[in-house]
């Protein structure tokens, strides 16, 4: 096997893996509190950081290696072509802003001397930004992003009707339905404090010994925004996009050398 397909195959693992974990616990949760020495209730989400950050490193990982799948493709194939370590050196897959530099990138990168039916097939790929193929040139931007410029996922919580909240909390107030935030807080309510007793309440916060909190079944979903590339996906659907256009392209490269 192939160094790029053992990159491919190494992203396809990441990518079960990530799935598996976020099926089992996701970083956000939604959750009802309770001060038992007010009576006031309210629901508001919360993040672990820490499991966040290792989910990050993850999804930074799938990328890496889709990314230098391409990268090890493009070496396969044009190294034999060149003549020095000068030459070399300037061997990366060409991505750029419009068709026009990328033109010139294959040949500053030496594609060109591999023939034209792999720049016709580097060309057909579009890793190029303005009117390109944007998964492909948005995974080569977050692969070249610093740690404190890569996105962080954040969370996406739907919206909930009132008589699917009430199953999870009885004493909700009647809201038509709502739609969660990150605040602090979402929902504000007060319940006399006799009543308490037959509320289950959930866990002692570590904090405060008066405040309970009980997570709540919310559907949410993880998702990365990318202003600037109009991107606003759940993550595991970004990255097996990703993934996809990534195996299209390692296949349209070796069609057109072989």
């Amino acid at each position: 096997m192939k160094n790029h397909d053992l990159r491919i195959n190494r992203a396809v693992r990441l990518i079960n893996e990530l799935d598996a974990q976020l099926r089992n616990k996701s970083p956000f949760g939604y959750y009802v509190f309770t001060d038992i020495s007010t009576g006031r209730r309210w629901t508001a989400s919360k993040v672990d950081e820490d499991y966040l950050a290792e989910i990050k490193g993850i999804i930074g990982d799938v990328i890496s290696n889709l990314r230098s799948a391409l990268d090890l493709i493009y070496w396969e194939y044009v190294s034999p072509h060149v003549k020095n370590e000068n030459e070399r050196r300037k061997i990366q897959f060409p991505f750029r802003d419009n068709v026009e530099k990328l033109r010139n990138a294959i040949k500053s990168s030496h594609g060109h001397k591999v023939g034209n039916e792999f720049v016709d097939a580097l060309l057909s790929v579009r890793p190029y930004k303005t009117g390109g193929n944007k998964i492909l040139h948005l995974m080569h931007e977050l692969n070249n992003a610093g740690k404190h410029r890569f996105p962080t996922p954040v969370s996406d919580y739907k919206t909930m009707k009132y008589e699917a909240i009430r199953k999870m909390i009885p004493d909700f107030p009647a809201i038509d339905s709502v739609t969660v935030s990150g605040c602090k807080t979402d929902v504000v309510w007060n319940v006399a404090k006799p009543s308490l007793l037959f509320i289950f309440l959930g866990n002692v916060t570590k904090n405060n010994p008066n405040i309970y909190e009980r997570k709540l079944n919310w559907p949410v979903d993880l998702i990365i925004r990318v202003d600037d590339f109009e991107i606003n996906s759940e993550v595991l659907t970004l990255l097996r996009e990703m993934l996809k256009q990534t195996q299209s392209a390692v296949e349209k490269i070796s069609k057109a050398v072989s």
